[in-house]
C-alpha cells in the first residue's frame, strides 16, 4: 500500500480549505485532497459577494444585529463578533493577495444591499462573479506553495487512530487505497447539497466529511438546518440549478405571482429582502396557493447596460435562455442551496476529537444560528480558515511533529483488512439508482416545509435504502458517496423530527396539514 507523509490534511479544496492551507506556515507538509479539481468547488459558484463593513455609514454592531437576526437570535454570539469584527482585516488580505473587488469612478469600493442585511456592505468582483475571482486568486497563490501538495481526485475515506491520537487518513485514488500519515486532519469539505434533487451545489456535495467526522467520534449539531435560496432559474432540466443572486433583489428586483403582482408584501416588511428563510417560506406557500411551479423575478426597471455590467455572468447565462433581463421576467424557485449545521467546532476550528478540525460550511460554530445571512459564507471560510491555521500553527512545533510519526505500518495494515475485501466496481447504475431514492425521499420529505409524520417515514426510507446500499460495496468513489449519503441523510432528518421550528427549519404537524 503506498503511504504518503504529510504534517497536515487538508480535506477539501474550497475557499475554507485552500485559505487554511495558505495560513498554515510554510516550514509544513501540508496535503490537500479534493475529490475533482480545484477549480470545482461550491466557492466559485458564489455570486452575490463578500459582506464587510467598508462603510461609514455601517457599524460593526449593525452588522451583529443582521447576522443575529437572519440567525432566529440562536447563533453563538462571540462566533458572530468574532466573524465581523475580522472581517475588514481579511477584505485587505485577499486585495493583498490581488483580488480586485468592483470600483467605482473615483477608486472606492462598491458595495450593495442583500436580503437580511440594513446596510450596503456587500463588495463584489467582476459584478456577478465574486466567488470565481476569489478562488482563481486563492488557487494561484497556494499553487506557488511549494510546501502544499493538491491530490486531485482523491477521496477521503476514514480518520485512523493509533493509541487514541490521530496517525492518518486512508484515501481512494485511482481506485487504489492510499495511507497519508499525518496528525492534523483539517475537514473542509463543504456542504451536503447533493442530498436534495434541485440544488445549487455540484453534485459531489454529498456529505463525506460529515461522515468522516462522526465515525471518528466528533460531535455533530443542528443536522436539520438546511437553508434554501429563494431564487434559482426554474428549469426543468438538470439537478444542479443556477443561482440567481440575491443581489439582484437588493438592486431593486421584485418577486412576482402567476398574475405577475407583488406578494412579499403579505409575508414579511421587508419585501422581498427578508433573509432568505422567509423568502423560500414565502415563495413556497405564494406557488401552493396558486399552483404553480415557480414565481417571477422582475429587475426590467433597469437598463440592458446596467445589467449587462453590473450581473455579467446571470445575464449571459439567461440570454442562452431568451430571456433578457431588461424586458424579461425571470421563472425562480427556491432549491437547496447552503448547509448551516455540522461538525461542532470552538472558534478556533477544533472539534471534539483532538488532532481533527473543521471550517468552512461542513462546520459550526453556530456563527450562523439557525439560517445564515447572505454573503457571510465566504467571510466564514477567510475567518475561521485562518483562525484554525493559527491554532495548527502553535500545535505543530519541530518537536512534536517529528515525535507524531511513529512506526504503525502494523496497526494500518490491520484497518485496511477490511477494506481489502471490498469487490472492483464493474456497473455504476445502482448507486445512481440508490442516489435519486434518496434525493427524492429528501426533496420530498425533508424540504423546505416538513411534517412530523413524514419525517418519520422519511427515516424508515433512508435506512431501507442504507441497507440495500450495502449490498453494493465496491472499490468505487460512487459507492462511498452514496453509502455517505444515506447517513448524512438520516442524521438531517432524525434531527429535525427532535427539533421545534426555528429559522431555515420549518416543521408542521400533520393535523395542520390535513386541515
Amino acid at each position: 500500500m503506498k503511504t504518503i507523509k504529510k504534517d497536515v490534511l487538508i480535506i477539501g479544496s474550497g475557499l475554507s480549505g485552500l485559505y487554511t492551507s495558505l495560513c498554515l506556515n510554510d516550514t509544513l507538509k501540508i496535503g490537500v485532497v479534493t475529490k475533482d479539481h480545484m477549480d470545482k468547488s461550491n466557492s466559485v459558484l458564489a455570486q452575490g459577494g463578500i459582506a464587510s463593513c467598508i462603510d461609514k455609514d455601517d457599524s460593526l454592531a449593525s452588522h451583529i444585529k443582521d447576522t443575529m437576526s437572519a440567525g432566529s437570535n440562536v447563533n453563538n454570539v462571540d462566533a458572530v463578533t468574532l466573524l465581523v469584527s475580522k472581517a475588514p482585516k481579511e477584505i485587505h488580505k485577499l486585495i493583498d493577495l490581488g483580488v480586485q473587488f468592483d470600483k467605482d469612478e473615483h477608486g472606492m469600493i462598491l458595495t450593495t444591499l442583500e436580503g437580511g442585511h440594513s446596510h450596503k456592505r456587500i463588495l463584489h468582483a467582476k459584478g456577478d462573479a465574486t466567488g470565481q475571482v476569489i478562488m482563481e486568486t486563492v488557487v494561484g497563490q497556494v499553487l506557488k506553495k511549494e510546501n502544499i501538495e493538491i491530490l486531485k481526485q482523491t477521496m477521503a475515506i476514514k480518520i485512523v487512530f493509533h493509541s487514541e491520537q490521530v496517525v492518518g487518513v486512508i484515501v481512494l485514488n485511482n481506485n487504489q487505497f492510499v495511507f497519508i500519515e499525518t496528525s492534523v486532519v483539517v475537514i473542509a469539505s463543504g456542504g451536503i447539497g447533493a442530498l436534495y434533487r434541485h440544488t445549487t451545489n455540484h453534485p459531489f456535495s454529498t456529505g463525506d466529511g460529515i461522515v468522516l467526522a462522526k465515525e471518528a467520534g466528533c460531535s455533530l449539531v443542528d443536522m436539520c438546518f438546511v437553508q434554501f435560496h429563494p431564487t434559482a432559474f426554474y428549469s426543468k432540466e438538470g439537478d444542479k440549478k443556477f443561482l440567481i443572486t440575491e443581489a439582484v433583489r437588493g438592486e431593486g428586483g421584485k418577486l412576482l405571482d402567476r398574475n405577475y403582482k407583488p406578494f412579499m408584501s403579505k409575508y414579511d416588511k421587508r419585501l422581498d429582502l427578508a433573509s432568505r428563510d422567509v423568502v423560500s417560506k414565502s415563495i413556497v406557500d405564494c406557488m401552493q396557493k396558486q399552483n404553480i411551479k415557480h414565481v417571477w423575478l422582475d429587475i426590467t426597471q433597469h437598463s440592458k447596460d446596467f445589467l449587462e455590467k453590473r450581473f455579467p455572468t446571470i445575464y449571459a447565462f439567461l440570454k442562452k435562455h431568451e430571456i433578457y433581463m431588461e424586458k424579461s421576467y425571470i421563472p425562480v424557485a427556491p432549491v437547496a442551496h447552503y448547509f448551516i449545521g455540522g461538525i461542532t467546532t470552538d472558534l478556533d476550528g477544533r472539534t471534539t476529537v483532538d488532532g481533527i478540525y473543521a471550517c468552512g460550511e461542513v462546520s459550526s460554530t453556530g456563527v450562523h444560528g439557525a439560517n445564515r445571512l447572505a454573503s457571510n459564507s465566504l467571510l466564514e471560510c477567510l475567518v475561521f480558515g485562518k483562525r484554525t491555521a493559527n491554532h495548527i500553527n502553535k500545535r505543530l512545533t519541530k518537536n512534536n511533529v517529528l515525535s507524531q510519526q511513529s512506526q504503525i505500518t502494523q496497526h494500518i495494515q490491520e484497518q485496511m483488512k477490511v477494506l481489502d475485501q471490498f469487490p472492483p466496481c464493474n456497473d455504476q447504475a445502482p448507486y445512481l439508482k440508490f442516489k435519486n431514492l434518496i434525493q427524492s425521499v429528501m426533496t420530498q420529505y425533508a424540504g423546505i416545509i416538513r411534517e412530523d409524520k413524514a419525517l418519520t417515514i422519511a427515516y424508515e426510507d433512508i435506512c431501507k435504502i442504507k441497507q440495500e446500499v450495502q449490498e453494493f460495496k465496491a472499490v468505487c468513489p460512487l459507492y462511498f458517496e452514496v453509502f455517505n449519503m444515506c447517513i448524512v441523510a438520516e442524521q438531517v432528518i432524525l434531527d429535525a423530527i427532535e427539533k421545534d421550528s426555528v429559522g431555515c427549519h420549518y416543521k408542521i404537524s400533520s393535523s395542520d396539514n390535513e386541515s
